[in-house]
């Protein structure tokens, strides 16, 4: 899955874009990145799903545009 990465983010994670593995929510998905990338648990930040602003719970599908806000 592509999740697109904005703003101050992309210093964080040093790019604009990352391949993940698909995670079964954004949950997973968050816990996933501050583990590779421990600073961005220094950072507030969301997540959007399909151009929309997305729960925790929200359910991620491979074929979902993923962005970090």
């Amino acid at each position: 899955m592509k999740v697109l990465v904005f703003g101050i983010l992309q210093d964080v994670c040093k790019t604009d874009s990352l391949e993940i593995d698909d995670r079964s929510d954004i949950a997973a998905l968050k816990h996933l990145l501050e583990e590779k990338f421990p600073a961005l648990k220094e950072h507030s930040y969301a997540v959007a799903v399909n151009q929309r602003w997305s729960a925790s719970d929200t359910v991620l599908k491979p074929s979902d545009a993923v962005a970090l806000l």
